[in-house]
C-alpha cells in the first residue's frame, strides 16, 4: 500500500484487489487511524478523482432536476440560481411523497401537512411554463428543507436514487467497495460504447482502465457535527438495512453544499482517508466480494436485484484485462488469417 496526501486527504493506493480489501478492513487500519473504529463510515465512488458532492449540485445536474421536478426552463437562456435549485429539490421531494401517498406507503415521520403540500404541488407544478415561476409561490416552503421530518423524507428520496442534498454512506467497507466497483463498471461501459468500432479501440480501453481508479472514502462519524450524519429508520427499508446505510448532510444552504464534504472535513481539522484501486483490478474485486456474499442479489431485495445480479458475471468478464487480451489475440489472429488469404 502506497500512502500519499492530496489536498489534506490521506490517499492509500493498493496494488491489487486482495490488498485493497485487506487495507479497507476496520481491524487492519482503524487501530491507528481512529480512536474509535465503530465511528468509521465508508462511501464507494466509481472514480477516485470525484469529490464528495451530492447529486443536486453536481456538474450538469440542472437537466435532471428539471426532469424529476416535472418542469422546464421557459427560456433556454435562463440559468438556475441557488434559490431555484432549492425549490426544485422541494418539488422532487413532494412529488415523491405524493406518489408514495397514492400507493399507501408507510413513511414514518411524514405529517399530514406535508402530504397536503405534496398533493398541492403535484397538481400545480405541471402547469408552470418555467421553473422560475415555481419560486414565486413555493419558495417559502423551502424553509421546511431544514425540518427534521423533511430530512427524513429526503432520506427516502435519496435511497430511491433521486437527486437530493444527501450523500450515501455505509458502515461496511466491503459494501462501499462493491458500490465503487459497480460505479467503475458503469464508467467503463460508457467508454467502451464510445470507442466501439473505432481504430485501436482495444488499446484505448486498456489505457482507460490503466488511467482510472475507484475510491472508498472513510471518515469518523463521531468527529462530524451531529446534524451531518443521518441514520434513517431502517425498519421500513429492507435495502437500506441490508446495505447498513446512512447519509451525510454537508450544509443547510445550496452554497454550503457546493463545498465538497472532503474539503469541509479537512478544514475542520479532521482526518479523511481515500482508498484507491486501479480499474484493472475491478473485475477481481467483484469476484472476491461475490465470494464473500456481497452482490446485487444480496444487497437489493426483489426481482430487480436478481436480474442485475445475473448480469454481474458478464460484467466481471467483459470489463477485465483478460477480456481485452482475448479480444486483442482474436483480432491479431483474424488479421493474420486475412493476410494469408491474400
Amino acid at each position: 500500500m502506497t500512502i500519499t496526501r492530496e489536498s489534506g486527504v490521506v490517499v492509500a493506493e493498493s496494488e491489487n484487489a486482495k490488498d485493497f480489501l485487506h487495507n479497507i478492513c476496520r481491524r487492519y487500519f482503524l487501530r491507528t487511524e481512529m480512536p474509535d473504529p465503530k465511528g468509521a463510515i465508508f462511501r464507494g465512488q466509481g472514480k477516485a478523482e470525484w469529490d464528495l458532492i451530492p447529486a443536486i449540485v453536481r456538474e450538469n445536474s440542472e437537466e435532471m432536476l428539471l426532469w424529476y421536478a416535472n418542469t422546464s426552463l421557459g427560456n433556454p437562456e435562463e440559468v438556475l440560481d441557488d434559490e431555484d435549485i432549492e425549490v426544485l429539490e422541494l418539488a422532487i421531494l413532494y412529488r415523491f411523497l405524493n406518489y408514495a401517498y397514492d400507493q399507501g406507503l408507510d413513511l414514518p415521520g411524514i405529517t399530514s401537512e406535508m402530504i397536503n403540500v405534496a398533493i398541492k404541488m403535484s397538481n400545480e407544478i405541471p402547469t408552470y411554463t418555467s421553473a422560475k415561476y415555481i419560486k414565486e409561490d413555493y419558495y417559502e416552503y423551502t424553509q421546511t428543507l431544514h425540518n427534521e421530518n423533511t430530512i427524513k423524507l429526503m432520506a427516502y428520496v435519496q435511497h430511491a436514487k433521486l437527486p437530493t442534498r444527501l450523500l450515501d454512506w455505509t458502515k461496511s467497507s466491503e459494501i462501499a467497495a462493491f458500490f465503487a466497483a459497480r460505479g467503475a463498471i458503469t464508467e467503463m461501459s460508457l467508454f467502451w460504447e464510445s470507442v466501439k468500432g473505432k481504430d485501436a479501440d482495444t488499446e484505448k480501453r486498456k489505457k482507460f482502465m490503466e488511467s482510472n481508479k475507484i475510491a472508498v472514502w472513510c471518515i469518523d462519524r463521531y468527529r462530524l457535527e451531529d446534524k451531518q450524519v443521518l441514520s434513517p429508520p431502517l425498519l421500513f427499508n429492507d435495502n437500506l438495512r441490508i446495505q447498513k446505510g446512512l447519509f451525510t448532510l454537508s450544509g443547510s444552504t445550496i452554497t454550503e453544499i457546493r463545498n465538497p464534504l472532503n474539503r469541509q472535513v479537512i478544514k475542520a481539522g479532521n482526518r479523511i482517508t481515500k482508498f484507491t484501486l486501479s480499474y484493472q483490478h475491478v473485475s477481481n474485486l467483484l469476484k472476491m466480494l461475490y465470494n464473500e456474499g456481497i452482490s446485487t442479489a444480496t444487497l437489493f431485495r426483489g426481482d430487480e436485484g436478481i436480474r442485475n445480479a445475473m448480469n454481474e458475471s458478464y460484467d466481471m468478464y467483459t470489463y477485465s484485462p483478460f477480456s481485452l487480451n482475448c479480444m486483442r489475440m482474436f483480432r491479431n489472429a483474424r488479421r493474420k488469417g486475412s493476410s494469408r488469404k491474400k
